[in-house]
């Protein structure tokens, strides 16, 4: 998941079959194409169940924006909701279709950034249920949608537009609240891991070394959390008030090269010699947050997604989820599908679950009881 704190980082319809034939992963048969659209293609895989029977409903994951790799099956230690969710799938006879969007990008004032944001992923996912719906051989089968944490969000922006090709919705940790007030919780769950990493385990040694270097117009930052939020004033502030403040990509870039270009002018020739005197790292350390994925994720209106949802949606959270406050999302998607009278949502609160839906056993080893993976598969198929 992304994070809103720069100083993280610092602590540390027209289609062309692109496989030749089938392949096969892990005995499951694959087809892979490249569905045209615009200048560039977005990447689809259809996977088939190995089951003598092969259900009327296809399952179509939606794709998180920052997403460069489909599931991957082929993980053995790796445990989380989505993975085995679809192994699953699988084996209950489902054919599994997955995405990977456009790889677009586009250049602001000199600084190169990908253009994937949960619009244009959206936007691929709904070029990919028109090819489904035009295809002679998949046209006649059900679509479901599943979206796990932004994706879910993904999710219901395709269904909003596709309402009438998508049978039911699955949503896996996906917030409803307001895009500032999860990204708030998010920092505030988070300030004290963020602080460690931050002021290297509250080592003012290294602090020396690192952080206080990295700006001569910088304050002197203690190795504590008075340290670590002097810098949040003196750094995050003034960007995320660019952002709020002028709203457009071109607006906000134009000014936020301005910004960073005048602390750079004043900045002393020691600093500027850390850098190697180059600019563009300067810049990319400041402003990394600050991606057109991440402007277009603050400004999504997510409450008014869900009031024209008339299918029926299953919902999962985990009250350990170190994200997002579960039961308050939970409460929040339940009132807003239920608010133009959709009395079709359900939900599933996982005790002791995370984000990714897993339960940990230890620092290294995560499960997921069987019981909720059975209890989804009942849901689709009664569909």
């Amino acid at each position: 998941m992304r994070t809103n704190n720069i100083f993280i980082t610092i602590g540390f319809l027209f289609v062309t079959l692109f496989s030749s034939g089938i392949e096969r992963n892990d005995q499951v048969p694959v087809d892979t194409f490249l569905i045209k659209c615009g200048q560039s293609n977005v990447k689809l895989k259809v996977s088939y169940p190995l089951t003598e029977k092969v259900r009327d409903k296809i399952v179509l994951w939606a794709n998180h924006p920052t997403s460069t790799a489909f599931i991957d099956e082929s993980t053995q230690n790796d445990v989380n909701m989505s993975i085995e969710l679809r192994r699953n799938l699988l084996a209950a006879g489902y054919i599994n279709v997955e995405y990977i969007g456009r790889k677009d990008t586009v250049s602001y004032y000199g600084h190169r950034y990908s253009l994937a944001t949960v619009r244009t992923s959206a936007d691929d996912m709904i070029v990919v249920i028109d090819w489904l719906r035009n295809s002679e051989k998949f046209k006649k089968n059900k679509i479901i949608t599943v979206g796990a944490s932004y994706g879910g969000v993904v999710n219901v922006m395709c269904y909003n537009e596709r309402s009438n090709d998508i049978c039911g919705l699955v949503q896996l940790s996906t917030y409803t609240i307001s895009s500032e007030e999860f990204l708030y919780y998010q920092n505030k769950k988070r300030e004290f891991d963020n602080m460690l990493i931050f002021t290297h385990h509250g080592t003012q040694k290294n602090m020396d070394k690192t952080t206080n270097k990295l700006s001569s117009l910088d304050s002197y930052y203690t190795a504590d959390m008075n340290g670590y939020l002097k810098a949040k004033e003196e750094h995050n502030r003034p960007v995320d008030s660019i952002v709020t403040r002028y709203v457009v990509p071109d607006s906000i870039y134009y000014h936020l090269d301005n910004y960073i270009h005048d602390n750079w002018n004043r900045e002393d020739e020691e600093t500027k010699k850390g850098y190697r005197g180059n600019y563009e790292l300067y810049y990319k350390l400041f402003t990394q947050q600050i991606t057109p994925e991440q402007i277009a994720t603050r400004f999504i209106d997510v409450k008014s997604l869900y009031p024209v949802i008339k299918c029926p949606l299953l919902a999962l959270f985990g009250t350990k989820d170190e994200l997002m406050d579960s039961e308050k999302n939970e409460k929040e998607m339940r009132y807003l599908v239920n608010e133009n009278g959709n009395h079709k949502y359900k939900s599933m609160i996982l005790k002791n679950y995370d984000h990714q839906l897993t339960k940990s056993l230890d620092d290294v080893h995560y499960q997921i009881d069987k019981k909720y993976i059975n209890k989804v598969l009942k849901w689709i198929g009664s569909l």
